[in-house]
């Protein structure tokens, strides 16, 4: 309960900005509505590694039909596509972490919105190299 009210003061004070277009962010996020609409969402894709497909009538590409990978599910937002590939550069090259704070902020909603009541079993970390 401190910490959201010492968050909304900090806001208060000092309203976050878009850290894409730097127009002021949007119920205490680091995005606007207009750059949050035009991100790349993944949209259709494959159940298992996430890959996007053509057709939505498939829930699985064809690689993973064939020669399933050694997971049951990846969890994706977004295509890794600007301005998400210059967020992922930001935050692992340049140390802003506000870029991995939007990062994580957008996957969580993505996936609050879409999930089917099972949290999931692992969250990996891909390395830099």
């Amino acid at each position: 309960m401190v910490y959201k009210s010492i968050r909304t003061a900090i806001y208060t004070l000092f309203p976050p900005k878009c850290l894409l277009c730097l127009d002021s962010g949007q119920n205490g996020d680091e995005i606007c509505a207009v750059c949050r609409a035009e991100l790349p969402w993944l949209g259709h894709h494959c159940q298992r590694c996430a890959l996007p497909l053509a057709t939505p009538a498939a829930m699985f590409c064809g690689h993973c039909l064939h020669k399933p990978p050694h997971f049951q599910q990846c969890l994706c937002a977004l295509h890794y596509r600007f301005p998400v590939d210059s967020l992922l550069s930001n935050f692992k090259h340049r140390a802003k972490l506000p870029s991995g704070r939007l990062l994580a902020q957008l996957w969580l909603d993505h996936y609050t919105a879409t999930a089917r009541n099972q949290p999931p079993e692992l969250l990996i970390p891909i390395p830099l190299h």
